[in-house]
């Protein structure tokens, strides 16, 4: 918790993978209040079967079957919310570049206020606030 707390105090922001348990909760980091948790949606934006549930979720990204660089000089299709995290890395890094200036609370918000709501209207423990929107929190 304090290394991620010192983190956001120099405006770093961390982003965390939900974990792969399912409905069985977030995994440490990704339970500790300053980290942007992100799980995992298909590519019908379903939620992953595995991806980690509950309060600490923020948003969810693309997580299943993802073409990925593997040990050595092979790629595979892998699935995790360990395959969704470097998407919202790769969004807030967009973000930073745009809006250079903004804080690690900003770059939540680009994300939070701009992800495509999927599940129960607004906030909701398997998508949290939604399906990240890359060009929406950019542009935000």
């Amino acid at each position: 918790t304090s290394a991620i707390n010192y983190a956001v105090s120099k405006n770093v922001a961390i982003v965390s993978a939900a974990g792969n348990s399912g409905s069985a909760g977030v995994s440490i980091p990704g339970c500790i209040t300053n980290s942007i948790t992100v799980g995992a949606v298909d590519k019908y934006n379903k939620v992953a079967s595995f991806s980690g549930r509950g309060n600490s979720l923020d948003v969810v990204a693309p997580g299943v079957s993802l073409l990925s660089a593997w040990t050595g000089t092979s790629y595979v299709y892998a699935s995790g919310t360990s395959m969704a995290t470097p998407v919202t890395s790769g969004t807030i890094a967009l973000i930073k570049y745009q809006h250079p200036s903004y804080t690690v609370t900003q770059v939540r918000n680009s994300l939070i206020n701009t992800a495509k709501d999927l599940g129960k209207t607004g906030f909701d423990k398997n998508y949290g606030y939604g399906r990240i929107d890359a060009y929406s929190a950019v542009s935000y």
